[in-house]
């Protein structure tokens, strides 16, 4: 009997497989991949770089160094790759010990700052640092618990006095703010300020330890503002100089009445009164230019 189609089919695979076999069985194996490259592609081999089990933690103290201090609160950043900005990474609050665990980080630089919310202490950030910006690198690497990361605080200092009337005694409702001198901008910036009460005293916190100009306003608009001593502008001020952890006392301050310039403005004739703006300027020794002070119609 003649093989069909499909049996002639059969035995043609059959054949096939049999002359494959010899070949499989002696063939060599598939190149074995790199450790290393196994290692990169793995899931395990970015845990340096995603693992979030690393701490900062420290304690907070006033600046004697041993009392401890509560409710501080305790920020870590992290920078760009650039090394110029910081960003929020995690937080923490200190306890009634002082302690405090920043936990949840994964491997990177960062900075730390201290802050106090109810206003008692400065900020500062570690080590010994005004702000962040100028602070110090902590390198935690991955899996790792960075301790030791502390800081005293010194409680700010203030500056206070009372502001009166040109007789000396009438007490004033004012406006007094604190400036301290920005060496890179060359001028003087805002930092703090206070209101006086109904005795016209006045006390401005949130001071740390350097130099500062004291600026009055009335808040009336009654009497000409002024900076102590006695000047004009922030330029003329007399430097009030604030140690830490202290109040300054006795930065007291007469007002004046304002003085005023008034005329007539007429037409060619000398004699038609002509509607007009009148605009006061004065002298800015500091800027070397005329500064706005008041107008009149």
């Amino acid at each position: 009997m003649k093989p069909t189609h499909t049996t002639a089919r059969l035995l043609i695979a059959l054949l096939a497989i049999w002359i494959a076999i010899p070949s499989f069985l002696h063939a060599a194996p598939p190149a074995t991949t790199a450790l290393s490259e196994l290692s990169a592609s793995s899931p395990e081999s970015n845990l340096q770089a995603t693992s979030n089990n690393s701490s900062i933690s420290g304690k907070v103290t006033g600046l004697d160094g041993t009392t401890p201090l509560a409710g501080i609160n305790v920020t870590a950043y992290f920078s760009d790759t650039s090394g110029r900005y910081w960003y929020y990474a995690s937080s923490a609050q200190t306890d009634g010990s002082g302690n405090y665990f920043i936990g949840g980080l994964t491997a990177r630089t960062y900075r730390v700052e201290f802050y106090n919310p109810s206003g008692v202490y400065e900020t500062e950030a570690y080590a010994n640092a005004r702000d962040v910006d100028s602070g110090t690198n902590i390198v935690v690497a991955a899996e790792s618990a960075v301790t030791g990361i502390n800081a005293s605080l010194a409680e700010y200092s203030h500056i206070s006095g009372t502001v009166t009337g040109p007789d000396g005694t009438t007490p004033l409702s004012a406006s007094v703010y604190a400036y301290r001198w920005n060496i890179s901008r060359g001028d003087w910036d805002y930092v703090s300020s206070a209101q006086t009460n109904g005795n016209g005293d006045y006390n401005i916190g949130r001071l740390t330890a350097g130099t500062y100009r004291v600026q009055f306003y009335d808040t009336s608009g009654n009497f000409a503002p002024e900076v102590y001593a006695n000047a004009t502008d922030l330029a003329l001020g007399t430097d009030v100089v604030v140690p830490a952890e202290t109040t300054v006392t006795g930065i007291n301050a007469s007002l004046a009445d304002y003085s005023h310039i008034s005329g007539t403005v007429t037409g060619p004739d000398g004699t038609t009164p002509l509607g007009a703006s009148v605009t006061a300027y004065r002298w800015n020794i500091s800027r070397g230019d005329w500064d706005y002070v008041s107008s009149a119609q």
